[in-house]
C-alpha cells in the first residue's frame, strides 16, 4: 500500500509527543499497517499513523470516538473498545467489515483483520491500540 507524504507528515499525537512506556508513538508512523490509539472512557483518538490516515482519511484527534467516527455504520466497534479497556483482554477480528465514508470514494464497505489491545501510556493512563490490515481485495476475489 502506498503512503502519501502528507499523511505521513500529519501522523501525530494530540498535545505533542505521547509515549507508550519508553516508545514514542511517532516510532509507529512508518508501520505497514494502520495504527490508532484511543484513551479514556470516551475513547478519544490520540494517534493515527500514515497508513491509517490513508485508509480512513484525516480524523480529528482529541475527540471522542462517536464524534471522530460519526460515519461508521457498524456500532459495535465502540463496545469492543469498551471491552478491551475494561477487561484488559485483547480482541482479534478477522475479515471484519467497516463501512464509512472513505476519502475520495464515498461510502463503502471494506474488510480488515483487526487487533485491539490494551497499552499503557507513559503517564500511566490505560489506552487501546488498534492495528488493522486491509483484506478487502482478498475477500472480493474469494467472493468472485
Amino acid at each position: 500500500m502506498r503512503v502519501d507524504k502528507a499523511a505521513e507528515q500529519n501522523a501525530t499525537a494530540v498535545g505533542g509527543e505521547v509515549r507508550l512506556g519508553g516508545l514514542a508513538l511517532e516510532a509507529l508512523g512508518r508501520a505497514p499497517v494502520g495504527i490508532a490509539v484511543v484513551r479514556g472512557p470516551d475513547h478519544r483518538l490520540i494517534y493515527t499513523n500514515a497508513v491509517y490516515q490513508e485508509i480512513f482519511g484525516p480524523r480529528p484527534l482529541g475527540r471522542p470516538f462517536p464524534a471522530t467516527f460519526g460515519d461508521l455504520a457498524q456500532s459495535g466497534y465502540a463496545l469492543l473498545l469498551d471491552r478491551v479497556m475494561t477487561t484488559g483482554e485483547p480482541i482479534v477480528l478477522s475479515e471484519s467489515p467497516v463501512t464509512v465514508d472513505y476519502p475520495g470514494s464515498g461510502r463503502h464497505e471494506r474488510y480488515f483483520n483487526l487487533s485491539l489491545f490494551p497499552v499503557s501510556l507513559e503517564d500511566g493512563e490505560h489506552a487501546v491500540m488498534a492495528m488493522l490490515l486491509e483484506v478487502t481485495d482478498r475477500i472480493n476475489a474469494e467472493q468472485r
